[in-house]
């Protein structure tokens, strides 16, 4: 290969997808000096494996990467692509959205591996984990390039090996030059390239729109205003004009409302019989990226479209964004954990322009930085530490006191470097004692409340949310907030026993705006005869009787949970459980091992290979077969130990149990993750075996 043209080889094409790598590779304009870099980087023995790009929205990071990618393969390298958007920032999760992209190899890394990571900043969190743990396992030749919207971690460059191994370019906008000549690949006659370059300043996202609106002969959007927002809300305007029918308007607004579009969401807002043509449709826009959940609109594209759609038609937008509520709400109490959390995600960011609710949430960047995690050895001190700072020596007394009651009642916030920001603390009433009740003021009005009007029966859940803090702030809007919101609507949502939520805010009365802006989701009233001092400041609550009030979306699709509640119904009257779903499940039954309470309610209850025995101890068995069969083959005896000691046997933290196996605590990880998937992969089988038997005897 010319070492003076980086490009991928243009031979004839021998496959449909190398005619659109070509077709691609025919648009693509400038960068130059960063595909000479990254092919530098491709060359043995290259000083620096390890590149950032940054640059805004549109700019050309997503493109410049397939063009990475195309460059990496044609040299014979093995390239792996993520997009942040889709990865939990876990490390986990990321390990194992990792291995899945290596497509069927094994868990070991190949030499010569290229990582591509597009969207870096909604992965964030995992910065410090990447550069300490992840990146170093890496083969020696492997190549890394991280693109995103913000800059490096000044670590990177401060940290004297990192300084000398990763590189950071910045994307600028293109030249006068190569805007022209981009606009020439496209088609558009010569003497309109000229303004269309004045208008896009050389913006590519902005040059694309313009493109395709130029050669459908739409020449009125040269007539718009420079500013790019306006010009945006032009060219949207010229796609909203030729939509064919009102189910293409609706398809198009929902792609704008939700965090991203499946077929089974048009399914639902439009119709089953038209979901199919009209993915497609959308698909093919040309700021439309698709993801393994769905569709995804570019950001500049949501936020030009969405505010001008809401200034012009705010009841239809309503109507649209109720309608992805419902199907939410559908589907969320059918899942296991981690899929609930993209799912409460996918909620939470349809009300994030809401003008009561929105302002009350952290939609910033530190939201995205920021993780939830449970708590662990250590957190005490700065939990205790940080309520003192905030609402003074009593409340921080009632925090430890509930820290060492019911640490599962904790949620932190941690930064990238795992450092405490915040914490949420909601507790179980019926885990509650007579003796709780004299630390804790808030828990006895609560229990007196609940004794008055509407007593719990055994088995009902009752929450009492007493803290939501984080570091300067003890109201919203903040990040622990927003991310605590997320665990609560998981409950709201999914427990068919929900029977009273009161929750205690300091300055409570600032929260009305909020909660009135909920009524049409998920309401609680002022319950000002619950209202306290302490360390004098003024405690107040927000309520509610699920019971005699169920959320009636919420209740439409709990109910037949509810009247079969006692009453284990046979395989075959259940829906069966996706891969996804019974995945999500298993990893969620085997974190609650021992708690017969949260077990009770697993969706691997209705499941086939359980069938004979669909109870808390048939689950259990099921669960430790699988992991103790792992224990008869010398090579997959570690994941044996790491889930023995994680899940069946607990009693000590993550680090403890690493350290009693004597592994680095990332090691103890990896080998943890890979048990959980030797696990799933066995009651998998099980279950496809157990369902075939099921038919053939119906």
């Amino acid at each position: 290969m010319n070492t003076d043209d980086p490009s991928p080889s243009s031979a004839t094409p021998r496959t449909l997808a190398d005619r659109l790598a070509a077709a691609r590779r025919a648009r693509f304009i400038g960068r130059r000096e960063e595909l000479a870099a990254f092919a530098r980087m491709l060359e043995p023995g290259h000083h620096a494996p390890v590149m950032f790009v940054r640059g805004p929205g549109g700019i050309g990071k997503t493109t410049l990467l397939r063009e990475f990618a195309e460059l990496a393969e044609a040299r014979g390298r093995i390239v792996v692509t993520l997009d942040g958007r889709n990865v939990e920032p876990i490390p986990e999760r990321f390990e194992q959205g990792f291995l899945d992209a290596l497509g069927g190899l094994d868990d070991t890394v190949p030499d010569g591996l290229v990582l591509l990571v597009d969207t870096f900043e909604a992965v964030a969190p995992l910065e410090h984990w990447l550069r300490d743990q992840f990146l170093p396992r890496l083969p020696a030749d492997a190549v890394v390039v991280l693109a995103g919207r913000t800059a490096a971690d000044t670590r990177w460059r401060s940290d004297p090996g990192w300084a000398e191994l990763a590189t950071q370019r910045v994307l600028a906008h293109l030249s006068p030059d190569e805007a022209c000549a981009y606009l020439d690949a496209r088609g558009v006659p010569h003497e309109q390239r000229r303004r269309a370059v004045e208008l896009a300043h050389g913006h590519p996202l902005a040059l694309s729109l313009l493109a395709d609106a130029l050669r459908a002969s739409r020449t009125q959007v040269l007539d718009s205003p420079g500013e790019r927002l306006p010009l945006m809300r032009t060219l949207l305007e010229r796609y909203a004009e030729d939509m064919p029918t009102p189910e293409h308007r609706t398809a198009f607004g929902t792609l704008i409302l939700a965090r991203s579009t499946s077929e089974s969401l048009l399914a639902d807002l439009v119709s089953p019989q038209q979901a199919e043509g009209l993915y497609d449709w959308l698909r093919r826009l040309p700021f439309v990226e698709e993801g393994p959940h769905g569709l995804l609109p570019h950001d500049l594209v949501r936020e030009a479209f969405e505010a001008d759609w809401t200034a012009r038609d705010a009841p239809r937008v309503e109507a649209v964004r109720n309608g992805i509520i419902r199907h939410l709400n559908a589907r969320i109490h059918r899942l296991g954990d981690d899929e609930r959390y993209r799912f409460t995600r996918d909620w939470m960011f349809l009300l994030r322009k809401h003008p009561m609710v929105g302002p009350f949430f952290d939609w910033s960047a530190d939201f995205d930085v920021l993780y939830c995690d449970e708590l662990r050895e250590g957190d005490e001190e700065a939990l205790v530490a940080l309520t003192a700072d905030l609402l003074g020596v009593q409340n921080a007394a009632i925090a430890r006191h509930w820290v060492r009651r019911q640490p599962e009642a904790v949620h932190i916030t941690r930064d990238q470097e795992g450092r405490l920001c915040g914490y949420g603390l909601s507790v179980d009433l019926a885990l509650v004692e007579e003796a709780d009740l004299q630390v804790d003021p808030a828990l006895r009005l609560a229990v007196d409340h609940i004794h008055r009007h509407a007593p719990m029966r055994a088995g009902d859940l009752g929450l009492i949310g007493r803290f939501v803090l984080h570091q300067g702030s003890r109201m919203p809007p903040n990040p622990t907030f927003s991310h605590g919101s997320l665990a609560m609507l998981v409950k709201f949502l999914t427990q068919v026993r929900l029977a009273w939520t009161l929750m205690f805010f300091p300055d409570a009365d600032l929260l009305l705006p909020l909660f009135n802006g909920m009524k049409d989701y998920h309401w609680q009233h002022r319950l000002r005869e619950l209202d306290f001092e302490a360390d004098g400041l003024r405690f107040g609550c927000y309520g509610r009787d699920w019971r005699a009030e169920p959320n009636p979306a919420w209740l439409a699709c709990t109910q037949q949970d509810h009247h079969h509640h006692d009453r284990p119904r046979h395989a075959a009257e259940e829906e069966a459980l996706s891969r996804v779903a019974f995945v999500d499940a298993v990893r969620e039954a085997l974190r609650h091992y021992t708690r017969t309470d949260r077990l009770v309610t697993s969706a691997l209850l209705r499941c086939a290979f359980l069938r004979h025995e669909p109870s808390v101890e048939g689950l259990r068995s099921a669960l430790s077969q699988a992991v103790h069969a792992l224990a008869g083959h010398p090579k997959e005896e570690k994941f044996f130990h790491a889930l023995r000691l994680t899940y069946l046997d607990p009693g000590a933290s993550q680090e403890k149990v690493a350290e009693e196996l004597g592994l680095p605590f990332n090691t103890y990880r990896y080998q943890l993750a890979r048990g959980i998937d030797r696990v799933v992969e066995s009651l998998w089988q099980r279950e496809l075996g157990a369902g075939q038997q099921a038919r053939s005897l119906s």
